[in-house]
């Protein structure tokens, strides 16, 4: 049990370090004010970077919370993740660099404005999956103790 617990904890603890590590890394080489590597002229793509720093805050704050949360919905949330952010990628891959249109007219949704959307209803789904499981658990557990 107390191995269990661990393994749980460490992961959990993994994550935090990726996510911070991916956050830093990414602003410090793509919005610094000594060199920009990302935009029009640079090596990365301004939308893989916006990417990089939205989901691995979001996934920041949902590890913060999942220290705080019991294993069964860390890992509901992780069943989760896999599943909606391989979709959100390629919905990102998939939208335009620029949103077009013709005569002055915004024909449409593009890259970053995807990439917003993404990351927001991730960290927002997260959060509604992470409040209804533990309310729920809780009513489960507040039932069966006055059962007995």
């Amino acid at each position: 049990m107390y191995n269990n617990f661990v393994s749980y904890k460490r992961k959990i603890y993994l994550l935090l370090f990726i996510a911070s590590v991916v956050f830093i890394l990414t602003l410090s080489t793509c919005y610094s004010r000594f060199g920009d590597i990302c935009g029009s002229s640079g090596d990365i793509n301004e939308s893989v970077a916006l990417s990089l720093v939205l989901f691995s805050a979001s996934f920041f704050l949902l590890s913060l919370i999942s220290l705080f949360i019991r294993k069964e919905i860390f890992r509901l949330w992780i069943r989760f993740a896999k599943y909606y952010l391989p979709i959100a990628a390629l919905l990102v891959i998939l939208s335009p660099e620029t949103s077009g249109g013709g005569f002055g007219f915004n024909m449409g949704v593009d890259a970053e404005l995807t990439i917003w959307w993404t990351a927001g209803l991730f960290l927002f789904l997260a959060l509604i999956i992470i409040i209804y499981q533990t309310i729920s658990i809780r009513r489960k557990e507040r039932v069966t103790r006055t059962d007995s």
